[in-house]
């Protein structure tokens, strides 16, 4: 596989990865529908769940949705300021629901969490300092939200899931 970059750079560049999911993550899923009206019923139930998911939670700080419809894929990115807030989800009443609808649509799912990795300048090229995380610096209650809608099953005295 062709480097593009020089070799002394390339081959430094993971030992330079920090991976500090307390300055934030990212989310990945996959869902495959399958069929074109299970992938129609995905997204519209990802529209109307996902408004009420992000109403709820404080350290969500953006989604976005990718439709590949050849391919019957749906594939969700989320960005949380600490892998904590990320742990909110399972609080969530929405997006519990949502959970067992995927389960019972037979759609096959995959997800990866991706922590913050260090500033680009420095693992990429070696350059000295660190900027702080561009999620980390969003992170935090947010006062225009309104509070989470906890399930008295999943959710411990002080508003963590136990």
């Amino acid at each position: 596989m062709p480097r593009h970059g020089p070799d002394h750079l390339v081959s430094g560049a993971a030992g330079r990865c920090l991976l500090e999911p307390s300055k934030g993550v990212v989310v990945v899923t996959r869902f495959d529908c399958g069929t074109l009206w299970r992938l129609i019923l995905m997204r519209v139930v990802h529209v109307v769940l996902g408004r009420r998911i992000r109403r709820g939670l404080d350290g969500l700080l953006f989604t976005s949705t990718i439709t590949d419809v050849g391919s019957r894929r749906v594939i969700s990115v989320s960005a949380f300021g600490t892998l904590d807030d990320l742990y909110q989800m399972g609080s969530v009443a929405d997006h519990i629901k949502g959970a067992h609808l995927v389960a019972r649509l037979k759609l096959r799912t995959s997800g990866g969490i991706f922590p913050y990795g260090g500033d680009w300048r420095h693992i990429l090229f070696g350059a000295p300092g660190q900027s702080p995380s561009p999620l980390s610096e969003y992170a935090g209650p947010r006062k225009d939200r309104p509070p989470v809608r906890r399930t008295a099953a999943s959710s411990g005295p002080d508003g963590r899931t136990s």
